[in-house]
């Protein structure tokens, strides 16, 4: 699957929601963004960085990936497995209000 996005400083610290719906459907990522998002997906091994707004970078990285079908399984197990364990709403929202007990018990 592929987030493109324009080589924009605006993007550095994007994370954009279409990368998590991505991941849990074990599907490996080419992105073109730098900063955050690219850190997340190298971190994780779920894809490749291709050079924003660079047609030949994005090109030599789809047949990267066409030609490893065991990389585009491994990627997008390890997707799936990350995104549960790092972003599981039900997880954040009990981890959230776990936080907010906290914080009415010391000011009790």
């Amino acid at each position: 699957m592929l987030v493109p996005l324009r080589n924009l400083p605006l993007f550095d610290s994007a994370l954009p929601s279409k990368l998590f719906e991505i991941l849990s459907m074990k599907k490996p990522i080419i992105i073109t963004v730098k900063g955050e998002a690219k850190k997340l997906v190298e971190n994780a091994e779920v894809g490749k960085f291709a050079e924003p707004e660079n047609p030949d970078d994005l090109a030599a990285k789809i047949l990267e990936t066409y030609n490893d079908p065991e990389w585009l399984k491994d990627a997008g197990e390890k997707g799936r497995t990350f995104v549960e364990k790092n972003f599981n709403r039900d997880k954040l929202a009990k981890n959230y209000l776990d936080i907010l007990k906290d914080i009415t018990k010391s000011n009790g």
